[in-house]
């Protein structure tokens, strides 16, 4: 396994980048490189880079990779990194001193990937049903599960295999916030196993806008677009879609007990309608 680390930040042109580059500084297991991929109409992110380098003295390099496709900025992390190991972190978390480390041990020889804790932080003024949700966390899984995908923010490839070999993020899912997802499921097809670093975990600093049922709905829609997008064979997608129509999901959402069931419920049918919605659009396609 190679030595060195990359680490890849894919960022929208956020000013929040400067507090993410901040806590890489801080490591005690410090970054070989790092990538930073703007995703931006315009290099809006160059000059913090160039502040990093220079008072950090951190191993940036700066990629504009316009066009807001998180694929392709995905990707470009993946050719910085070549056949070495590459960290994912967001532009709106920060990691504390022993994050990379963590991850680095957690990422035994067997183990493609390694996936950590996401921890969110948020803002005044948030509502008390999403911080009850904490839905821009991601909690461990139960010890022993087996793990066929994951998330790329906070995570650790090994470049190195066979599972990930001219594998790349489909940029058909790069707006859809479904990308992460089919990039590891296909790598485990490939062979691919994962591992989950409990020790390894970012915070991320959730922006006000982003906290709220209505934008949480909104993601869990695109993602279920994205797997629509992302099943293998027509037959799983038609059997989910019999399924869903027949579920009465938006009933459930509607009259769960409780408010947090409630809004548990809302999100899953999001989901499913997310998926409906794409299906639609496949079959007027033909």
């Amino acid at each position: 396994m190679d030595g060195r680390i990359t680490v890849g930040i894919c960022t929208w042109g956020r000013a929040s980048l400067t507090r993410t580059l901040t806590s890489l500084s801080q490591q005690s297991r410090k970054p070989d490189a790092i990538l930073v991929a703007d995703m931006d109409e315009r290099p809006s992110t160059a000059g913090l880079c160039a502040w990093g380098r220079e008072a950090y003295g951190l191993p940036i390099t700066y990629r504009h990779v316009p066009g807001r496709n998180l694929a392709f900025a995905r990707n470009a992390c993946l050719d910085a990194a070549g056949t070495g190991r590459l960290a994912f972190i967001a532009d709106d978390q920060t990691a504390p001193p022993v994050w990379l480390a963590a991850l680095g041990r957690a990422l035994t020889p067997g183990h493609a990937a390694v996936f950590g804790p996401i921890r969110g932080v948020y803002p005044a003024g948030a509502p008390d049903i999403v911080r009850m949700l904490d839905a821009h966390s991601r909690k461990p899984p139960r010890r022993g599960a087996r793990l066929r995908s994951g998330e790329a923010d906070n995570a650790l490839l090994d470049l190195s295999s066979s599972a990930f070999d001219g594998l790349r993020f489909d940029p058909k899912l790069g707006e859809t916030d479904g990308g992460d997802r089919d990039f590891f499921r296909r790598a485990w097809r490939r062979g691919a196993r994962y591992v989950f670093g409990r020790d390894a975990f970012v915070q991320a600093h959730v922006p006000l806008e982003a906290a709220s049922l209505e934008w949480l709905a909104d993601r869990e829609f695109r993602r279920g677009k994205a797997q629509f997008e992302s099943f293998s064979t027509p037959r799983r997608r038609a059997a989910l879609r019999v399924a869903l129509e027949g579920s009465g999901f938006s009933s459930a959402a509607r009259f769960a007990p409780g408010e947090l069931a409630r809004a548990r419920a809302r999100l899953g049918a999001s989901r499913a309608e997310g998926f409906l919605s794409a299906a639609r659009e496949a079959k007027r396609a033909r």
